[in-house]
């Protein structure tokens, strides 16, 4: 036979761990939000846009399909397509 009670017990506990875990959230996210209204997070989006741009550089590809969908993976042949 189950213990129902220790069941509501866990259960119980269970719910207000949650419950815990959604203020200690709140805060962590207030916090960054804080940090991210300063000049410091001005530096760091600046990072994060130029390493996104690098990242869709075309001079960076090193490799592409052709016409015929053949992989093309030297240089040469992708600079001549």
């Amino acid at each position: 036979m189950v213990n129902k009670g220790r069941y509501y017990d866990d259960h119980g506990a269970k719910i207000v761990v949650k419950k815990v875990a959604v203020v200690f959230k709140n805060i962590a996210y207030e916090r960054l939000y804080q940090r991210l209204e300063t000049k410091e997070s001005e530096r760091v989006f600046k990072l994060a846009k130029s390493k996104e741009r690098r990242t869709r550089d075309l001079g960076n590809v090193m490799h592409i399909k052709d016409e015929d969908s053949k992989v093309l993976v030297e240089k040469a042949q992708i600079k001549e397509r």
